[in-house]
């Protein structure tokens, strides 16, 4: 903290929080005598996490275009046009790490270790990253048995390339259940009201359809990789079976709240719930996350996500930038 030019007053607060500290096991009625405790932070104090993370300040500004963190969670991230290269790249930076590590008594688990080939290659080709001789990272790959079609950081889903229906699908599967929840007590003869029912989908079912959105979603158009005479400047964001898998599920919600046919259009059914469909709501999470981003610090990694991109043109054709 003192590298880092922290002030003489915190300094000496973190002193006294993690100084001479000593814990007691209360079980019923029997208290055990107070032991001392040499290291760690206290659990449950909402300091504790804070603490950890300027620990771990270090290990991330060693390379801050690779090195993603939040609290526990390390996210390396390589780039090559080999796939072969990618894993030796990310084999010497783990390698690293675990010196870092070991230097600053951080140990790493092995076993929660995790790594995706994120390509536009076909098949399901995927190298392992091999570390030394005791640590292997095998790939997730969608085509080979007993591993997962994805892999899963801070609750998004990331598939191979990057296509995110498997995150869209385990959120629909999630909010499915809440909202098949919220049909059977609709059905009961002395149920809650329309208006009740309604309240529990908006802050339920669309929280949990719409965590992650700002991963995947900028909209059902997106600027072409190249710029061509003749050529729109906006190509489709393949975002139409996301949208579709969004809508069925509010629309579960949708015919708990209302009693209504099943021939009943989705789009009056929406209407008479006073519900958003999956496009309307899609767009306002968008725009509210643009807003948040405007607020943040010109520093935070995010704020480069509000810069206009630039269109270079040369003979005949342009390039995003």
């Amino acid at each position: 903290m003192v590298q880092q030019g922290w002030p003489q007053r915190a300094l000496l607060f973190v002193d006294s929080f993690l100084t001479e500290r000593r814990v007691q096991v209360r079980l019923g009625q029997a208290i055990t005598p107070s032991y001392p405790v040499a290291c760690g932070t206290p659990q449950g104090s909402p300091l504790s996490p804070v603490l950890y993370t300027l620990y771990l300040a270090e290990l991330l500004s060693m390379d801050t275009e690779r090195r993603f963190g939040y609290a526990d969670d390390v996210c390396l991230y390589q780039a090559s046009h080999s796939l072969d290269r990618n894993v030796e790249l990310l084999a010497a930076d783990v390698r690293q790490i675990r010196a870092w590590g070991e230097a600053n008594k951080v140990t790493f688990a092995p076993e929660k270790q995790e790594m995706i080939h994120l390509t536009r290659q076909q098949g399901i080709y995927a190298p392992p990253c091999i570390v030394d001789d005791q640590l292997t990272i095998n790939a997730i790959s969608p085509g080979r048995e007993n591993t997962k079609p994805a892999l899963r950081w801070l609750g998004v889903w990331f598939d191979r390339r990057l296509t995110f229906k498997y995150h869209v699908a385990t959120r629909a599967a999630k909010a499915a259940q809440v909202a098949f929840h919220i049909r059977s007590l609709e059905r009961t003869t002395h149920g809650p009201p329309a208006s009740s029912l309604r309240k529990a989908t908006i802050a339920c079912i669309y929280h949990s359809l719409l965590y992650g959105t700002e991963c995947w979603y900028r909209g059902r158009t997106k600027p072409p990789r190249t710029l061509k005479p003749g050529r729109p400047l906006e190509a489709s964001a393949h975002v139409g079976w996301h949208i579709a898998a969004i809508d069925k599920t509010i629309a579960i919600a949708a015919r708990g709240i209302l009693p209504v046919w099943r021939t009943t259009p989705i789009t009056t059914l929406f209407r008479d719930a006073r519900l958003s469909s999956a496009a309307v709501a899609l767009e306002e999470a968008k725009l509210r996350f643009a807003a948040h981003l405007r607020t943040i610090d010109a520093d935070h990694p995010l704020a480069r996500r509000t810069v206009i991109p630039k269109v270079t043109r040369g003979k005949g054709y342009g390039q995003l930038q």
